[in-house]
């Protein structure tokens, strides 16, 4: 293994609300609390060990098992850009529009990818990534 150093990044997010439409699904699937979610969900440092599914996705790893959730069975055809997801052990914000199988649980304003910035990618593998909750809707 090689040591992953980078650059941290503290990404405001809403939970639960429109912008977390599956955040029941876990709820269900866990039996813990919206709010027990959130706090396990935002307490790791989570480390970009790969790009891709789409420009700018980070794979992250670090995630509770706790609140580990399987994918989705049919998946969205469409979850907005800024979404942040569980599928199965692993989270990820999507940095574009599209489908996805994963249980969006909220969402940030942050851009992960822009063809206008160098490097359009906002983070790479080695970076972290700290979910700070900014609100928690229900």
């Amino acid at each position: 293994p090689l040591p992953a150093a980078g650059r941290c990044l503290d990404l405001p997010v809403v939970y639960g609300g429109d912008g977390g439409p599956h955040m029941a699904d876990v709820v269900a699937h866990t039996g813990l609390s919206v709010d027990d979610i959130v706090t396990i969900h935002s307490a790791p440092t989570y480390t970009v060990y790969a790009l891709g599914s789409h420009p700018g996705y980070c794979y992250l790893g670090g995630m509770d098992r706790r609140i580990a959730t399987p994918r989705r069975k049919v998946p969205v055809l469409r979850i907005p850009r800024g979404a942040v997801s569980i599928g199965g052990s692993q989270t990820g914000v999507s940095a574009s529009d599209g489908p996805s199988g994963w249980n969006t649980i909220g969402s940030t304003e942050v851009a992960f990818f822009d063809v206008e910035r160098t490097p359009p990618a906002l983070l790479q593998p080695g970076d972290c990534i700290r979910f700070k909750p900014n609100r928690v809707l229900r």
